[in-house]
């Protein structure tokens, strides 16, 4: 019997800086180098409000610049067709970018970080 060989990549943070300048290119080019099962999956992670077409155009954009080179093609197709977007948050989003937006943001993060140190705590205890 043949064993199957599908994967599923998942990104988080999907819409971050290092996602577009580094993994989705690096993603790409390993693609075109060796394309991957048409079964495969690439799953990308964030807390932003998008749907799967809206993150594939946004990712587009966002890295047709980052090494200079074109994501046109047949190529650039095939990998966006792997994608599925999904928006997790393990605290409510609120959205915007002004002041009280940051300071909510970073109380997020203190409260999120508590939590990791109360787990790494139960974990070595």
């Amino acid at each position: 019997m043949k064993q199957s060989s599908l994967f599923a990549f998942v990104l988080f943070d999907a819409t971050g800086d290092l996602s577009f300048w580094k993994t989705i290119p690096a993603l790409y080019q390993s693609d075109l180098d060796r394309p991957l099962s048409p079964e495969d999956r690439i799953i990308a992670v964030s807390r932003d409000e998008l749907d799967t077409l809206s993150f594939c155009g946004l990712a587009g954009r966002r890295i047709s610049g980052s090494d200079g080179g074109s994501r046109t093609g047949d190529g650039w197709l095939r990998l966006v067709n792997r994608f599925d977007y999904v928006r997790v948050s393990i605290v409510p989003y609120r959205g915007g970018t002004g002041p009280a937006t940051r300071k909510r943001d970073s109380r997020d993060l203190r409260q999120r970080e508590q939590l990791q140190n109360r787990h790494r705590s139960n974990i070595f205890d």
